[in-house]
């Protein structure tokens, strides 16, 4: 799936921190895969202690995510639209995840 930097470093922002052990190792995977390679950062132009650019935030990657990772994903944002305390940042991915699926089902 291809995940922008945004996208990344927003699912690593809600992952769940507690629950039973398949959540767990779900999030532990996540958390391994998600963040910035060092090659990325490079060739990105990232530095320490600067913003990101909007440029920066939607540089792409395809990431691998399993069925159930992406139910975890999709579980926590829910959630957090159900009490409307969805972040702004993961619009985009609320889209790409939540509505094309549901759009596609009809």
């Amino acid at each position: 799936m291809k995940l922008s930097v945004k996208d990344r470093l927003g699912i690593l922002s809600i992952l769940p921190r507690e629950g039973g052990m398949v959540t767990l190792r779900v999030v532990k995977d996540l958390r391994d895969k998600l963040p910035l390679t060092q090659e990325e950062i490079k060739a990105w132009g990232f530095k320490d202690g600067t913003l990101l650019t909007k440029e920066q935030e939607e540089k792409e990657a395809e990431i691998e995510i399993t069925l159930k990772e992406e139910e975890v994903i999709v579980a926590k944002m829910t959630e957090l639209e159900r009490t409307q305390r969805l972040p702004i940042a993961l619009m985009d991915l609320w889209v790409k995840l939540v509505e094309e699926k549901i759009k596609n089902k009809k």
